[in-house]
């Protein structure tokens, strides 16, 4: 997901270059390692120079749980793995941990927990099969997405990696991100 203000930041986060490479492109590299397909959600006017399949948000300006949705609605597949671009840390053991939760859950939504308690709703994995939950709660005005969390079946999926949930917000956060 690239969209967003980037209003902590002062300019796009998904644009921004750490280590050489924009650190949206960070993040879809990691996710290509364990998926079929890499799609990137938000403005393509903004985001299309990054070369990569591009789909807006369900909602603009609503926020996350609108790039979940439309993520969901776009996919062939049965589910999917969205990810924030502000988590240039993530790795591909954290893909494949919560792929093969996927396989074996029966659920709308599986959400990383880490040590601290913390849930890490932009780097889960959403079922096609929440889909119908997730848009009207997004159509009722809901914009938090732990809150649509509770229109569907999910559960937590223990994490011991913290890092590689690290948020660049500020430009601040960048040096602990190296």
């Amino acid at each position: 997901m690239v969209g967003g203000r980037s209003s902590r930041f002062g300019s796009s986060k998904a644009l921004h270059q750490l280590g050489g490479r924009a650190m949206a492109l960070r993040v879809a590299d990691v996710l290509s390692k364990g998926v079929c397909a890499v799609t990137l959600v938000g403005d393509p006017e903004s985001y299309g120079a990054l070369g990569m399949p591009m789909i807006e948000d369900r909602i603009e300006g609503a926020g996350p749980l609108s790039g979940i949705v439309a993520a969901l609605q776009h996919s062939r597949q049965r589910w999917c793995i969205v990810a924030a671009c502000d988590m240039p840390l993530v790795n591909a053991a954290l893909v494949d941990q919560l792929l093969g939760a996927a396989g074996a859950a029966s659920v709308d939504a599986i959400v990383p927990q880490t040590p601290d308690g913390r849930l890490q709703p932009l780097f889960a994995a959403y079922a096609k099969s929440g889909l119908a939950a997730l848009e009207h709660t997004l159509l009722q005005g809901t914009r938090k997405v732990t809150d649509a969390l509770e229109c569907v079946r999910w559960e937590k999926l223990p994490v011991d990696d913290a890092r590689s949930f690290a948020n660049i917000n500020r430009p601040s956060d960048l040096p602990a991100a190296g």
